[in-house]
């Protein structure tokens, strides 16, 4: 399984992500841009900012309900990019 489904597979169980925790739980630094792959694919994830105790900045990611859910046939072009 690749990190854009291993996203998508964890956001569609109604968790929230943040490029926090994105490196131990999908196991990439680069959570935006799987994010960006599956908005083009019409998936609806939204976002905020969150500031830790620490002053820090980071954004956190969650599907919205009601989202179309990914067949073999519309993942696979989301895969390459189209």
């Amino acid at each position: 399984m690749d990190n854009e489904q291993k996203l998508l597979s964890y956001l569609i169980t109604g968790k929230r992500i943040t490029t926090l925790e994105a490196p131990r739980l999908i196991g990439t630094l680069e959570l935006r841009v799987y994010v960006s792959k599956l908005r083009r694919g019409c998936y609806n994830i939204k976002d905020r900012w969150v500031t830790a105790d620490n002053g820090k900045r980071f954004k956190e990611y969650w599907l919205e309900p009601n989202v179309p859910i990914a067949t073999s046939n519309n993942y696979r072009s989301l895969s390459q990019g189209e």
